[in-house]
């Protein structure tokens, strides 16, 4: 089966239409418009702890999937009839990421904006916003403007890629450094409570000092130990490997590394 995947529409979610593996009309949806046979392609995704899947459309269309239980016969999975789908504020020209913390009913946006308008098709983004009651009575509560600068010398471009948001910190990946240090694959680190800057990690000189770069909107995933350590997994795609860093604040709200 031919997949239609436009370089620019990266995250895919599959829901299959063969009544072979589904065995009723019901879980056997499949879109009535789109490229392909039951394939629907967007710029963004995000499966959250609860399995809940999150696609983001550039337009600013946010759809909810939520698991569908086990039938015992295709396993879990999901399904439009399901879904639910949200326009993001008019404001936002092209959605780039998100990141949903059912706990707090908080949603992460990594967008462009008529603000902060997008100049090219690389980098992530230009702005964070954290938006609270996302599911009830969605509230803007902060937009932070990222570094980030293009220019005619590609070696001292701030380049942000891929975002994650885990307990009080959001976390931004750049492909080129978040300042002028010129730190390829620097992790930027902002409060979630109110967007401000923390600091960031980068490589230390347990692994040389040095990495490859970072090229995917998928390629930071965070998590909170119970005594307060972030455990920080980056790629790395010069060196074929992860790094794993570990990072506290120091104090409340503090900056660490």
């Amino acid at each position: 089966m031919k997949h239609h995947c436009p370089l620019i529409l990266i995250a895919a979610l599959w829901l299959s239409a063969l009544p072979a593996v589904h065995a009723t009309a019901a879980t056997a949806e499949a879109p009535a418009t789109g490229p392909g046979s039951g394939q629907l392609v967007w710029r963004t995704g995000w499966l959250g702890n609860t399995f809940t899947a999150w696609i983001g459309e550039q337009n600013g269309e946010i759809h909810r999937f939520p698991l569908e239980p086990d039938d015992g016969k295709a396993g879990p999975l999901y399904v439009l009839k399901t879904r639910t789908t949200t326009k993001a504020p008019d404001d936002i020209t092209n959605l780039r990421s998100i990141r949903y913390l059912p706990g707090r009913d908080t949603m992460f946006l990594a967008t462009y904006s008529k603000t902060n308008p997008m100049q090219t098709w690389f980098p992530m983004a230009r702005e964070i916003r954290r938006y609270d009651k996302w599911s009830t009575d969605r509230k803007l509560a902060w937009t932070t403007e990222i570094p980030y600068r293009l220019s005619s010398n590609r070696g001292r471009d701030n380049v942000p890629i891929t975002m994650d948001a885990e307990g009080d910190y959001v976390f931004i990946g750049y492909c080129q450094a978040a300042s002028d240090e010129e730190r390829c694959s620097e992790i930027a680190i902002f409060r979630a409570g109110d967007g401000s800057r923390v600091g960031s990690v980068w490589p230390g000189p347990e692994i040389g000092s040095r990495t490859g770069s970072i090229d995917f909107d998928s390629a930071v995933h965070v998590h909170k130990r119970a005594d307060g350590t972030y455990v920080i997994l980056v790629e790395d795609n010069l060196f074929a490997k992860i790094v794993y860093y570990m990072w506290k604040a120091n104090g409340a709200g503090g900056e660490g590394r």
